[in-house]
């Protein structure tokens, strides 16, 4: 997979949401990638103490630096629970289900053939998120018994299931909301994926957080401009910005900031702006971006994907839908 190699030394300095390479070992390989054709019962944490023969995740918690076994049906429900909204529809969160063990897959497949104590980051700045019990409590509150159950019986139908591109696991990216139509990882990243298209995301404007605003103060803006290393501004403030250009979809894909030049994930990285899809003004000494769609845009746009569901569209249609060209393998491990 030497297109994924490079895209690993790409990922590494790009991604704020997404995972970028992992190294395991061959054994923590195994453990990951059998649990597709097992036909054992999804574990639970419980299960997994009383059994050294159970499918685990090597977790690395990032806040506490330790690195725990998690059981695969319990890492795939806490990922799910950390990276979409329970009250999605079930459809849309069986997709997100098999995008999370695509994604797992996919990080254990392009290891760089280093060995470390863990499998996968509990962040989503460098993997995907993961939630354990009483985080889910935390964040779910009164509503933990009910998010729980119905994340866990739409996991229940398609552990085991994973999308794949010439017989190799996918990197299944997903962000929150695109701006009515997904980036390709050629514009975003600048290196071709397949299945990483740009698509039409129906539903997505219809988000309230679709449209953002955002006004900088002359100070604001320099202090994130010299926090990023630009030193170097013009005296007039209002030459200190510009966007250069542009694509179809309204996506930036170069800018100015002082004399300097960025693509528009790098601008979105360093104003911290939700979207690279973005126009921006200037008035009195005063910064406004206004931004549509969240997150890198690249893959399935979970709004969207919550959407297709509410018109009747199946987890594969959705999948298949952002990920062209793909196919969805693996029998679930409780049929």
């Amino acid at each position: 997979m030497k297109l994924y190699a490079i895209m690993i030394t790409i990922l590494s300095l790009f991604l704020l949401l997404f995972p970028l390479a992992m190294s395991a070992d061959k054994s923590r390989k195994t453990e990951l990638t059998t649990a597709a054709s097992s036909q054992a019962q999804p574990t639970t944490s419980s299960e997994t103490d009383e059994s050294e023969d159970a499918e685990t995740v090597k977790v690395l918690r990032t806040q506490s630096g330790k690195v725990i076994d998690v059981a695969l049906y319990d890492y795939v429900v806490g990922c799910v629970a950390g990276e979409m909204p329970a009250y999605y529809e079930k459809e849309a969160l069986k997709a997100q289900a098999v995008a999370c063990y695509t994604y797992a897959r996919w990080i254990t497949a392009n290891s760089d053939g280093g060995i470390r104590d863990y499998d996968v980051s509990d962040s989503p700045d460098k993997h995907q998120r993961y939630l354990d019990e009483q985080e889910l409590k935390e964040k779910f509150g009164e509503k933990y018994d009910s998010y729980l159950s119905r994340i866990k019986e739409c996991v229940n139908e398609v552990l085991g299931e994973f999308l794949t591109y010439n017989n190799e696991p996918i990197m299944a990216c997903y962000h929150a909301l695109s701006a009515g139509r997904t980036q390709s990882a050629k514009t975003v990243w600048g290196e071709d994926i397949p299945y990483l298209k740009s698509v039409k995301a129906d539903g997505d404007e219809l988000s309230p957080d679709f449209d953002q605003t955002v006004t900088f103060t002359e100070k604001q803006f320099k202090e994130k401009a010299e926090a990023a290393g630009i030193k170097t501004l013009a005296d007039n403030s209002k030459n200190w910005f510009r966007i250069t250009d542009k694509n179809k979809s309204g996506y930036v894909l170069k800018a100015k900031i002082g004399a300097e030049s960025f693509t528009g994930a790098e601008v979105r990285r360093i104003l911290s702006l939700d979207s690279a899809v973005f126009t921006f003004t200037y008035k009195n000494g005063s910064f406004t971006f206004k931004t549509k769609g969240s997150g890198h845009q690249i893959g399935m746009s979970q709004y969207c994907a919550d959407y297709m569901a509410r018109q009747g569209k199946t987890y594969k249609e959705i999948l298949l839908h952002f990920y062209p060209g793909t196919t969805l393998t693996g029998n679930t491990l409780n049929k």
